[in-house]
């Protein structure tokens, strides 16, 4: 009998022990904190979905931030990725002041139509829904002082800047990439062209498109590793290398 009252009570202190202690409270999380400014404060920044027609009757659909000065930047992915490839790198432009208008290329994302059904002629095409992105920002008084493109829209990039005189940021261009041609493309606006060493055929592409098709402010920064298109933001010396770049020549 001794022995079961004992029993009891050990039992008794340890169920009172479980219902009185309080779980560890988890800290709150969100995927859509605001990114810091220029001076270290946060900001809150509203991103708007717009949907854009392009002069050939494509709807494109875009993110769009707005920034604290008129100067815009609009952002282009490579193949088989979307606008979302961007997150992170708009809000850093963002807080620099860029109002940014990152697209799903036709063909991608939430944008019309399917890329693997398309010809060369559709890939080339993919410079209008860089138009519309555009008229898009020049409606609300923020003129493109820079593009930014990965792969095929680093090659989508450079074709309008040397219609446009446009400053571009060339992510791991390629001389062809899905009949988007540049070997004959040229362009006298300023021109950073990023590449990593190990990507042989954007390597070879970039020295070449580097030495022989820009005629204004250019420089080629090539980085170790294998990284392809937006993956290269991963360092941080590309990212700084980039505002720095943009700071400097966009105008």
């Amino acid at each position: 009998m001794l022995k079961f009252a004992v029993a009891l009570a050990f039992v008794v202190i340890v169920l009172t022990a479980c219902a009185t202690t309080t779980p560890a409270t988890l800290p709150a999380t969100t995927d859509s904190a605001a990114p810091p400014s220029a001076n270290g404060e946060l900001m809150n920044v509203t991103k708007e979905r717009v949907t854009l027609t392009t002069t050939d009757d494509v709807t494109i659909v875009g993110t769009y931030t707005d920034g604290s000065s008129s100067k815009a930047v609009i952002l282009l992915h490579q193949l088989n990725h979307d606008k979302s490839s961007w997150n992170l790198f708009s809000e850093v432009l963002n807080a620099r002041g860029y109002a940014v208008l990152a697209i799903d290329l036709r063909g991608h994302g939430e944008s019309q139509g399917s890329w693997q059904s398309f010809t060369d002629k559709g890939f080339q095409a993919m410079t209008k829904d860089v138009d519309a992105a555009a008229a898009f920002l020049n409606q609300r008084g923020q003129p493109v002082v820079a593009v930014l493109g990965a792969s095929i829209g680093a090659n989508t990039a450079l074709r309008y800047a040397s219609d446009h005189k446009t400053l571009v940021v060339l992510f791991s261009p390629g001389l062809s990439y899905h009949g988007i041609d540049v070997n004959n493309v040229t362009t006298p606006a300023p021109v950073l062209t990023i590449v990593a060493d190990g990507d042989s055929y954007s390597l070879d592409s970039s020295r070449e498109i580097d030495a022989n098709n820009l005629f204004g402010k250019h420089e080629l920064l090539v980085v170790p590793g294998r990284a392809h298109g937006t993956y290269l933001l991963d360092d941080e010396n590309v990212r700084a290398k980039i505002l720095k770049f943009l700071d400097e020549n966009a105008r």
